[in-house]
């Protein structure tokens, strides 16, 4: 039998916290990889692709692209959902997109929380990990 473990938190601190157990710990490590946060690939472009080749496919959609102002405040978000809030965002903009390219306009719908614009088409260069994506413009 093999096991595949993953965790997003620190193990040797929740070991020094009493959170995990040690020798759980032991058993499990057999090989450890670290891998960073998608964020810090530049991948963006090529995952927001991918998505929505997989969503038009199975919604029997046509949206093709993204545009860079869209594009710029996805690579902008923080993303604490993963990869699974941008596949959620994205198939919600395809869905309520009725142009061949998704847009600021289209990545959240009026009637969800209120969010900030700082100025209209503008994107925050960089946000602090706390910030929603609804505050990014």
């Amino acid at each position: 039998m093999q096991i595949i473990a993953a965790s997003n938190r620190n193990l040797k601190e929740a070991i020094k916290a009493g959170e995990f157990r040690e020798d759980l710990y032991y058993r499990l490590k057999v090989v450890d990889l670290d891998i960073p946060p998608y964020a810090t690939s530049g991948g963006y472009p090529e995952l927001v692709g991918l998505l929505m080749r997989q969503t038009n496919m199975s919604m029997g959609t046509n949206v093709q692209e993204v545009t860079p102002r869209a594009m710029d405040a996805i690579k902008a978000y923080q993303w604490p959902g993963n990869i699974r809030e941008l596949r959620h965002l994205l198939e919600r903009a395809i869905v309520f997109c009725d142009e061949p390219a998704i847009d600021l306009k289209h990545l959240l719908l009026r009637s969800q929380e209120k969010y900030l614009r700082k100025q209209p088409g503008t994107v925050l260069a960089t946000t602090p990990p706390e910030t929603t994506f609804q505050e990014v413009f």
